[in-house]
Formats: C-alpha cells, structure tokens, sequence
C-alpha cells in the first residue's frame, strides 16, 4: 500500500518569489508619486524663500539706501569693507557681483531645500550707499524669459546644483528657463528696478525727515497754578 503524501506548510520558492514581485510593484507603484510630492513641496518652498529674501532685500535696500553684498560664506555677513566696497571682486566690465546670499545680514534661510545654498548677485552700482539712487540706471543684470535689466538677482540652484550653464558661468546674464537644456531645475527671482528706486527715494526721504524734525519740547509747570500745599 502507497502511504498518503504528507502536506507542507508555507509557501514554496516559486511562490515567495511572486510574492516579492507583487510586493515590489506595489511599492514602486507608491514610492514614485510620493518621491514626486516631495519632489514639488521642495520647489514651493524654494518659491517661498525666495519671495522672502526679496522682501529682505527691499527692506535693507530702505532702510540702508543701498544692496547688500554677497557674502564670502564664511559667517553669512555681506562681505563689505570699512570704505563701504564689496570686497568680493565684480565680473568683467564691472557689471555684477557674484556670491553667496547674505543670509545673516538679512536674517533669512542659509539653505534652499536641497541644503544648498542660495546665490546672489548684484549691480555694484547699487551697492554703494554715497551713490543713493543712481539717474538713469535700472541694473547691469539680465534674466533671459524674465527681465531686461535688474540690480539683483537671487536663485537655488535646484537639486542637480549649478548645472544650469546660464546661470553658473559668472556673467551678469541669467536664465529663468533654458528649452534647450533637459533637466532645469533652477529656482530665480529678481529686483524689480523700478521698486529699488522708489525704496531708495523713501528711504533717503525718511532719513532726511528724521534728521528736520524738531525734538519735542519740555513742558513747564504753569507758575500761576497754586500748589497743592498752598493756605486759604
């Protein structure tokens, strides 16, 4: 007589390994929009800063009457030097100063959400505090699909780093996008000239309006009142 086969328990290689294909599938099929969804929370937030160190820059450039110099990076200070130049040298032709944003100076982020951090260049022209608001002059800088002419421009460089040809090459010509090149990814904004002069007028305006006001005077106790302690 044949004795019945015996069952076994668990499953058999065959099995476990459709298991983990199934398994891997479901996973794939989860990990890619959730890697997508960071992918655009990262983006929104450089988006985020940049409007904030835009603002930052507006509120120096009125409080100061001038821009910020980049920084070396070191301690997040503009690097300026005791006659009040950057001491961070300009491009060719003068036209920009390129470096590391002043984060401190400005009291914002000192990384873009992909830990690195942001760059900032800017017309030395409106670096210069005696200079004021220089006549005729709307910035040396250029942001290609963005703007004709600007004294600053401040951007993440997005998480490839500086690939981005246009705007890693140290010239005062930006790129807000490039079709020709697969994988942008920078994040850029800029000063609008226009708002840097009219920031520069009210600032110089305030100032000198602090510097005529009169101090408030004293006032004196009327002589003729009687005092407290005074007889009938």
């Amino acid at each position: 007589m044949f004795s019945p086969m015996k069952k076994t328990n668990g499953f058999t290689l065959i099995e476990m390994a459709m298991v983990l294909v199934v398994l891997g599938i479901l996973l794939g099929g989860l990990l890619g929009p959730l890697a997508t969804q960071l992918e655009q929370t990262r983006r929104r937030k450089a988006d985020a800063d940049l409007e904030e160190i835009r603002l930052a820059i507006s509120g120096h450039a009125l409080l100061h009457g001038r821009l910020p110099c980049p920084t070396d990076g070191r301690d997040g200070h503009e690097a300026r030097a005791p006659d009040g130049a950057c001491t961070i040298p300009p491009t060719s032709h003068d036209s920009a100063i390129i470096g590391v944003l002043p984060w401190e100076t400005l009291g914002v982020g000192r990384f873009d959400p992909w830990g690195k951090r942001y760059t900032y260049a800017v017309d030395p022209a409106f670096t210069r505090s005696a200079s004021g608001t220089p006549e005729n002059r709307l910035g040396r800088l250029k942001v290609r699909f963005g703007a004709d002419a600007t004294p600053a421009v401040f951007l993440s460089h997005g998480p490839n780093g500086p690939q981005e040809r246009e705007n890693a090459n140290h010239d005062p010509l930006f790129s807000l996008d490039d079709p020709a090149q697969d994988g942008f990814d920078d994040r850029l904004l800029w000063l609008s000239p226009y708002l840097l002069h009219h920031l520069l007028r009210s600032g110089t305006k305030l100032h000198n309006d602090a510097q005529t006001i009169p101090p408030p005077e004293r006032t004196r106790p009327d002589p003729a009142s009687p005092s407290s302690n005074s007889r009938s």
